[in-house]
């Protein structure tokens, strides 16, 4: 799904930003991203307090669009920028306040994601009022990401 995305728009600038773990540079999967942003690396090397580094909070939000604008050429327009997630809270409701278009990856194979009950205030505040305002947050939901190419071509190839 990722080289189907390259080689269909060759001008996308591809980040990730997430609050786990991994990478996709660790997962072999580097090639495909043009940057990435880890609420670890965030907290871990740049000292940013664990709440602010990890979604939904703004900021990586806020530094990812710098990122792409200041390094990418970005346009900085919310319309072009996708937002694809798997949790309607951590994704899709906070990418919706800066007016991103939102994917929901539902895959029925995972389990969502459940809180381990150390979750930073704002997740536990957030997460029913996202949750029920799924149906205004999210754009589109698809099983797995294989499903993301069709739904780029529907939404932007001859617009």
């Amino acid at each position: 799904a990722l080289r189907e995305i390259r080689e269909r728009h060759p001008g996308a600038v591809v980040g990730s930003i997430t609050n786990g773990f991994g990478s996709a540079e660790g997962a072999g999967l580097g090639a495909f991203f043009d940057f990435e942003i880890s609420a670890d690396a965030l907290i871990d090397e740049h000292t940013v307090h664990g709440e602010m580094a990890r979604k939904p909070h703004p900021y990586p939000f806020q530094l990812a669009m710098g990122i792409a604008i200041a390094d990418y050429g970005f346009s900085g327009d919310s319309d072009a920028w996708v937002h694809v997630g798997d949790d309607v809270l951590n994704d899709c409701y906070a990418a919706k306040q800066f007016d991103f278009k939102t994917v929901f990856v539902s895959d029925p194979s995972v389990t969502p994601y459940q809180s381990g009950g150390g979750a930073p205030y704002a997740e536990t505040k957030l997460r029913g009022v996202a949750e029920a305002a799924s149906a205004d947050v999210v754009d589109a939901t698809i099983e797995t990401v294989r499903g993301l190419p069709s739904l780029l071509a529907d939404w932007y190839d001859g617009a």
